[in-house]
């Protein structure tokens, strides 16, 4: 039996955001022809105005175009090739067709725009290879521009639903899209675009005069976020004591991803009936055919534990950068060496990153953030430099904050007016006597990294191997050690780490802030976080600004994974805009503080 075709025709419009129904029920009575060909319209679109964005920004700034490709280099909206996929109404595939880039480059759109604003790319007539068993026409295609793998698209739908993609652009640099993901009027899924029985034809150029066609939305699988200075941007010292302060280096910064996804859905995921939880989120209207929103591969439905159709159901994530770089976490973090962008229009693409209120209260490094990353000056109350503080590239000594001084020797060389010797001051639990009058002296004592703290964050601990000292608590006083009716060393650690506050280190200087990127950026009338509130969605363009630098940076131990903290564990504030755009843009201001 030979193989049947049909071409599948006017591809009129790849919109940038994608449509489809899940539900066709009915037999569409088709018949095929002997031989096997028939023609359709399709227009391929991309919807929505481009680019979405947070909060989300309004007017001319609403969508962000994108960009086209110029003397070589690859742009947002270039497509090298489509390959249509077509279903029967079970989801089974029936035929596909692969559409290069010189059959595309012929392919001109009657209209470049359509009446809901949607960019029309392509229109033309496209072969299409049919199971020789179909006695019907498809019910559903679905779109891939520039896909990764042909392969795996060309299995039934259900399955398709559930593949995963490790990367936005093909191995030749473009970006991949395939169809918008939305709600329609009742408020049901739409994924694969639905066809009509009416819309095949036994003829090309019947198919070509056709006024009856196919509309399938695009949207990339990218989330697109660039990073600026304001250029009314308050940049306040950081006041240690009179005679120092720390003036953080915004000229010469750098920013990066981090908390970024390994891996997402290649079509975007969404319960089969829109949330009245997550409706909030963006605007689900059908009339735009996108939503802004999605569930990520590690978004789960309360924190850790629950899987969201097929994700990572117990996705880990790091609470300290101390170790972090041997441990395989279910994001990717940047290291200190990593953060090499200049702050512009030049952006940074990422995997979509989503999740529930619980999973970032319980991690906060779970949210994919920008880093900002630079270098502290010590200058005195008149901005000038303090002497033995301030250098170039690792000739920068190496110091550490602690209560309202900084420190530049060896935390534990023991010499007057040393680290070790103000963190002892601070001590008053462990003494040398029975009594607990007589504090121990500075010798018993290490200042040490712990696990699970900040890398660049030391504490006040027992050397190893002490003896004969007294745990006092109000008027009590316990010997120290192991035996019965005494106190264990690490009863006494944990009593110091409270009691004694961390100092911070700052290698040659070294220091960063860390902002967590806003989708909405909305929160409860208390302030409590809400689904939406954190989130980077695909075909969204994320756009922060920095409006001022008025707190305390994080500080660098060495070149490990720099985690973003819990907020009321930082004395930090970000002044920062962000919007996201056609890509749909939002757009986030941040205060570094």
């Amino acid at each position: 039996m030979k193989k049947r075709s049909f071409l599948f025709g006017a591809l009129a419009a790849l919109a940038m955001v994608g449509c489809s129904d899940n539900e066709i029920e009915k037999d569409n009575g088709f018949v095929v022809p002997e031989d096997g060909v028939v023609y359709a319209k399709i227009s391929v679109a991309m919807a929505g105005n481009g680019m979405g964005s947070r909060g989300f920004a309004t007017g001319d700034e609403e969508f962000d175009p994108g960009t086209n490709g110029k003397d070589d280099v690859i742009g947002e909206n270039d497509i090298n090739s489509l390959l249509f996929v077509f279903y029967n109404k079970n989801g089974i595939v029936v035929g596909n067709s692969l559409v290069d880039k010189e059959k595309l480059d012929a392919m001109t759109p009657v209209n470049k725009k359509d009446e809901l604003g949607a960019t029309h790319m392509f229109q033309g007539v496209v072969q299409v290879t049919l199971n020789p068993a179909i006695t019907e026409t498809p019910s559903y295609v679905m779109a891939y521009a520039n896909p990764q793998n042909t392969g795996d698209q060309r299995n039934p739908l259900p399955q398709v639903l559930h593949q995963e993609r490790g990367n936005v652009k093909d191995s030749d640099g473009y970006f991949t899209m395939n169809n918008s993901v939305y709600y329609d009027e009742s408020g049901k899924l739409v994924t694969a675009t639905p066809t009509k029985p009416e819309e095949y034809f036994d003829s090309e150029d019947d198919a070509r005069q056709s006024t009856s066609k196919t509309t399938i939305y695009l949207e990339r699988m990218a989330a697109k976020v660039t990073a600026n200075i304001s250029s009314t941007l308050k940049n306040d010292p950081y006041e240690v004591n009179e005679s120092k302060h720390l003036v953080f280096d915004i000229d010469h910064a750098k920013w990066c991803l981090t908390g970024t996804e390994k891996k997402m859905f290649l079509i975007k995921n969404l319960p089969e009936t829109k949330s009245a939880a997550e409706e909030f989120v963006g605007n689900w209207a059908f009339s735009s055919y996108r939503t802004y929103w999605a569930r990520s591969y590690t978004y789960t439905a309360e924190g850790k534990g629950n899987a969201v159709f097929g994700g990572n159901a117990d996705p880990t994530f790091p609470t300290t950068g101390l170790g972090a770089e041997n441990v395989e976490y279910s994001l990717e973090y940047s290291l200190y060496s990593d953060v090499k962008n200049s702050f512009g229009e030049t952006p940074e693409y990422c995997l979509e990153n989503t999740g529930r209120p619980a999973k970032y209260n319980d991690y906060p490094s779970a949210s994919t953030n920008i880093l900002i990353a630079g270098k502290y000056k010590v200058q005195d109350a008149n901005g000038n430099l303090v002497a033995g503080f301030n250098g170039e590239g690792d000739a920068a000594p190496t110091f550490y904050y602690f209560t309202n001084d900084l420190y530049l020797d060896d935390v534990n060389q023991g010499a007057n007016g040393s680290l070790r010797t103000a963190m002892v001051k601070n001590q008053v639990s462990v003494y040398a006597d029975a009594k607990g009058t007589t504090p121990a002296g500075e010798d018993n004592f290490q200042v040490i990294q712990i696990e699970g703290q900040p890398a660049s964050r030391y504490y006040l601990q027992l050397k190893d191997g002490i003896s004969n000292l007294y745990y006092k608590v109000g008027d009590n006083c316990t010997l120290i050690g192991a035996d019965e009716g005494q106190t264990s060393v690490s009863a006494v650690n944990n009593a110091l780490q409270e009691m004694v506050p961390s100092a911070i280190k700052y290698n040659h200087g070294e220091a960063f802030f860390s902002v967590p990127i806003e989708h909405t950026g909305i929160r409860d009338n208390d302030g409590a976080l809400l689904t939406g509130t954190y989130g980077v969605v695909r075909n969204h363009s994320y756009k922060i600004t920095i409006n001022s630098i008025q707190g305390l940076a994080n500080g660098v131990d060495d070149d490990e994974p720099l985690i973003p903290t819990p907020r009321d564990q930082t004395k930090y504030w970000v002044g920062a805009d962000i919007k996201t755009l056609s890509w749909h843009v939002v757009t986030q201001g941040v205060d570094l503080k």
